[in-house]
């Protein structure tokens, strides 16, 4: 057997070999890790409403007339208890804070804080940090 025999079975049968034991390995690793995951029941369902820690998200906006009433609506349909938006209206020029004040009637959850000036989405952001909202 010459070394480019050698090479060329190396060749075909590394990969082979290979592919082989990494799927072995990634079925046994569903079997004994994963598989029982999905017969538990979720650890969040446990907590209960009232234990969920309160969670706000900020949505930036500046000029966002088009796509803001389905982001507004997206976030409506959040599925978790104790949350609350806040959108930053850097000084739209457009019809962006007439948009979300609609959403934000029709949700408690929603608050709408209009800034005076456009600053940039970092500076809006740190505003609303500052700000006590609710």
């Amino acid at each position: 057997m010459t070394i480019w025999e050698v090479i060329g079975w190396y060749v075909f049968t590394y990969p082979l070999a290979m592919s082989i034991i990494w799927t072995l390995a990634g079925i046994y690793f569903w079997w004994r890790r994963e598989k029982s995951y999905s017969r538990k029941p979720s650890q969040w369902r446990k907590i209960g409403a009232k234990n969920w820690p309160p969670v706000t998200i900020l949505v930036p906006c500046h000029n966002e007339e088009v796509s803001i009433a389905a982001t507004c609506t997206a976030l409506q349909f959040l599925n978790y208890p104790n949350y609350r938006v806040v959108f930053i209206d850097d000084a739209s020029s457009d019809n962006t804070a007439n948009i979300i004040r609609r959403f934000v009637g029709l949700n408690p959850n929603f608050h709408l804080l209009r800034l005076s000036e456009n600053q940039g989405k970092a500076n809006a952001l740190n505003t609303a940090l500052s700000v006590d909202v609710l």
